[in-house]
C-alpha cells in the first residue's frame, strides 16, 4: 500500500469519499445553490454561480452590487451569514440517566448551544417540523449568553458548560453600546435561517417578542421567510392589570410573530366554539334542522338589482334594504330561502328578516384572532405559579416573564393537528413550558405531537439549581408524571408521548480530516490516514456513535429505537417512513452473523456497521456486503 497523502496530494477516490461522507454535513448555502442548480442549471459555470449570467437570466438588466435597496442591514449581518457556511464539529450524546423511556419516547431534550444543535439536526429534521414556538431572549441590558464565535464551534459551548477549563465570559450588551441592537440581529439571523429550513412546507413560527426588538424581528423574518409568508403579529395581553409603577403608559402586551414557511400551503386549525358563542345558536320556532343563529341578509354598499321591496308573512312591507347597503340575494333566491323556511322574520311574522345560519352547517370551529386575552391563554403570573409547581424547590425571583402552557397550548391548537406525529421545536426551551404544553395537550385530545428542545445551560445557581436545563428536565419529568397519573388531565394509553429522551452536545466521533504535513507522512498508509481521521470508537460509548450515525443518515431522531440480540450482537433498529435502519457496531460479524440480521423482523431496508472490523480482511467484507446485496438492503460502513 502506497505512503499517506502528502500536503496537497489529492486523495484517492475511495478515500475522498468515506472522508465527504463523513465530514460534509448538509449546510443550508448548499442547500440553496442546488436548489437553484436545479432551477437554472445555465446559471452556473465551471461548477461556479455566475452572478451576471443569473441577472441575465432572471431579466435584470445587469448587476450592480453598489446600488442601495431597501431591507434590513447591520453591522454583523455578513458575519451571520458567514455562520451559516462554518461545518458542525459536535454530535448528540445520549444521556440515559436524564430520559423517561428513552427507547420508546418520541420526545427530545437537548442540552446545548442551539445554534451547534439546529445544524446537527438539519439533516434528519429538514421539512418535517409543523410547528416552532421561540422565546428568545429580549435583548434587555446585562449579560448577552449567546456570544457565538464561528471559528470555536462547540469548543465555546464546551468552555460555556464547564466541560473544558477557562470558561468563557458572556459579551455584555448594554443599550449604550453603539452595536446594541446588531448583536442581537446577528445572533438571531443564523438560527432563524436553519429554522425556515427544518419548517414542513405546511409548517409555522412563532416567535415571543416585546417592543423592544418586535420592528427590527419583523424586518429580519421578512428577509428570511420572505413578507408574503407573513401571517400575523398576535398581541397577547400578558397581565391582568395596569403597572401603576411605569414610568410612561403601563404596557400590558407582547407580540407573537407569525409566518408560515408557505403561505399558500398553512391554514390555522378552527378553534373550537367557546360555551359563549354556542349560546348564539337557538332554535325559537323548532326547526327540524336543529340549532341557528340569525345571519344579516343585507350586504354593505349600495346596489340596484339587489334592491326590491319585501312582503312580511304577517303583511308588513320592507321598502328596501338598509341606506347605503343592499340585499345579498336577489329577489329570486331570497323567496327560495323563504319557501324553504330558511329565513325567519320573527315570532310575530313582521320582524326584519334573517337569514337562519344552521350549527351544522357552518364550519366546525372559528378562525382564530390576533387578539389574545389572558382570560383564555394566561399571563405571566399564573405562568410562575405553574413554573413553582412544577418545581417547588425553585427560586422564584429568577424567572419573572415564564409563558404560562395555556398560551403554548393556542398555539398549539391552531399550527398541529392531534394525530400524525407532527413535530413541534423551541431551540430557547427554557424551563421547559413548550413540552409541558405538549403533554398537556396530547393528554387532553389524544394526540401524538413530539417535542424538541433545545437550551443551552446557562449556569443560574440563586435558583437552587446548577444550570437552567437542571430546571427544565425536572419540569418535564413532572409534567410527565402529572400527566400520566392523570392529575385533572386523561392519562391516555401511549406512554411514548410523555417520555423523553435527553441529550448534550458534545464533540464528534469522528475527527475533520487534516492535511499531513510532508514531514510527519514519513511510513503512514492510507489506512493510517483513515484511522487518524476518525476517533477511535472502541473507546466511545455505542449510543453516541448510534446517534450520530442516525442523524447523519436523516433518520428522524423522534422516532423509537428498537434494541435487539440478533446473533449475538447489539442491533438497534430505527424505522422511519419507509426507511428501516438498523445499526450494527459488533466487531466480528461475520457473513452467518449478517444472515441473520437480514432476516430480522421488520426486514431492514439498509444496515450500518463499522469500517473497523472489515480493516484488512477485504474478502469478509465481501462475502457480508454480498449477504444484503442478496436480500436487497442497502448496505454501508462507516
Amino acid at each position: 500500500m502506497p505512503d499517506g497523502p502528502v500536503q496537497g496530494e489529492a486523495l484517492p477516490d475511495d478515500l475522498q469519499n468515506y472522508i465527504t461522507a463523513i465530514d460534509n454535513p448538509t449546510s443550508v448555502m448548499q442547500d440553496r445553490l442546488e436548489m437553484l442548480r436545479t432551477v437554472l442549471p445555465e446559471a452556473f459555470a465551471d461548477n461556479e454561480l455566475d452572478l451576471r449570467r443569473l441577472a441575465h437570466l432572471v431579466g435584470a438588466t445587469g448587476l450592480d452590487i453598489t446600488t442601495e435597496r431597501f431591507g434590513l442591514y447591520w453591522p454583523g449581518k455578513t458575519d451571520a451569514i458567514i455562520g451559516l457556511h462554518t461545518p458542525m464539529t459536535g454530535t448528540l450524546a445520549p444521556n440515559r440517566d436524564n430520559s423517561i423511556n428513552f427507547d420508546s419516547a418520541s420526545n427530545l431534550f437537548i442540552e446545548g448551544d442551539n445554534l451547534e444543535v439546529l445544524r446537527i439536526l438539519t439533516t434528519s429534521l429538514r421539512g418535517r417540523v409543523k410547528c416552532i414556538y421561540i422565546d428568545p431572549p429580549y435583548n434587555l441590558n446585562g449579560d448577552f449568553v449567546y456570544n457565538d464565535d464561528y471559528r470555536s464551534g462547540i469548543d465555546s459551548y464546551l468552555r460555556l458548560s464547564g466541560q473544558i477549563r477557562d470558561g468563557v465570559r458572556l459579551s455584555s450588551n448594554q443599550e449604550t453600546d453603539g452595536r446594541y441592537h446588531s448583536k442581537w440581529l446577528t445572533m438571531m439571523y443564523p438560527r432563524l435561517t436553519i429554522a425556515r429550513h427544518l419548517l414542513a412546507d405546511d409548517g409555522a413560527i412563532f416567535v415571543s417578542i416585546n417592543d423592544r426588538e418586535a420592528a427590527h424581528l419583523r424586518m429580519l423574518m421578512d428577509d428570511i421567510f420572505d413578507s408574503d409568508n407573513f401571517i400575523a403579529q398576535v398581541v397577547w395581553q400578558r397581565t391582568e392589570g395596569a403597572r401603576n409603577d411605569s414610568k410612561g403608559l403601563s404596557v400590558e402586551h407582547e407580540y407573537i410573530l407569525v409566518y408560515a414557511r408557505d403561505a399558500a400551503m398553512w391554514r390555522p386549525v378552527l378553534l373550537p366554539r367557546t360555551t359563549e358563542q354556542l349560546t348564539a345558536f337557538k332554535n325559537p320556532d323548532d326547526d327540524p334542522r336543529g340549532v341557528w343563529r340569525p345571519a344579516d341578509i343585507a350586504a354593505k354598499d349600495e346596489s340596484v338589482s339587489g334592491s326590491y321591496p319585501i312582503t312580511c308573512p304577517g303583511g308588513r312591507v320592507i321598502a328596501g334594504p338598509p341606506a347605503g347597503r343592499h340585499w345579498a340575494y336577489s329577489r329570486q333566491n331570497f323567496e327560495a330561502l323563504v319557501a324553504d323556511g330558511r329565513i325567519y322574520f320573527g315570532k310575530d311574522g313582521n320582524a326584519y328578516p334573517m337569514r337562519k345560519a344552521y350549527l351544522t352547517e357552518v364550519q366546525q370551529g372559528v378562525v382564530p384572532k390576533t387578539i389574545w386575552k389572558y382570560e383564555d391563554v394566561g399571563h405571566t403570573h399564573r405562568a410562575r405559579k405553574e413554573l413553582l409547581q412544577r418545581v417547588p424547590s425553585l427560586a422564584d425571583e429568577h424567572f419573572q416573564t415564564p409563558k404560562p402552557t395555556r398560551l403554548i397550548r393556542r398555539i398549539l391548537q391552531i399550527a398541529t393537528n392531534p394525530e400524525g406525529g407532527d413535530i413541534v421545536l423551541d431551540f430557547f426551551a427554557g424551563t421547559g413550558t413548550t413540552g409541558d404544553a405538549v403533554m398537556q395537550q396530547n393528554a387532553e385530545d389524544g394526540g401524538d405531537r413530539r417535542f424538541v428542545l433545545v437550551q443551552l445551560p446557562e449556569p443560574c445557581p440563586q435558583t437552587g439549581y446548577a444550570t437552567i436545563t437542571d430546571i427544565c428536565y425536572v419540569r418535564l419529568k413532572a409534567a410527565s408524571e402529572a400527566v400520566q397519573t392523570g392529575r385533572g388531565l386523561l392519562a391516555g394509553d401511549r406512554p411514548e408521548r410523555f417520555g423523553f429522551k435527553t441529550f448534550r452536545l458534545d464533540q464528534s466521533n469522528f475527527k475533520r480530516w487534516q492535511p499531513i504535513p510532508p514531514d510527519e507522512n514519513a511510513g503512514l498508509t492510507l489506512l493510517d490516514a483513515m484511522k487518524d481521521y476518525r476517533t477511535q470508537t472502541a473507546n466511545s460509548a455505542d449510543d453516541s456513535m448510534i446517534t450520530e450515525i442516525l442523524l447523519r443518515e436523516g433518520i428522524n431522531p423522534t422516532v423509537n429505537w428498537v434494541e435487539s440480540r440478533t446473533a449475538g450482537r447489539r442491533c438497534i433498529l430505527a424505522q422511519d417512513g419507509d426507511r428501516r435502519l438498523v445499526t450494527c457496531l459488533a466487531r466480528d460479524v461475520t457473513p452467518a452473523a449478517a444472515e441473520e440480521i437480514a432476516s430480522m423482523q421488520p426486514v431492514p431496508t439498509e444496515v450500518v456497521m463499522l469500517e473497523d472490523q472489515f480493516a484488512g480482511k477485504d474478502a469478509l467484507k465481501s462475502n457480508v456486503y454480498k449477504v444484503f446485496k442478496d436480500r436487497g438492503i442497502i448496505f454501508r460502513t462507516v
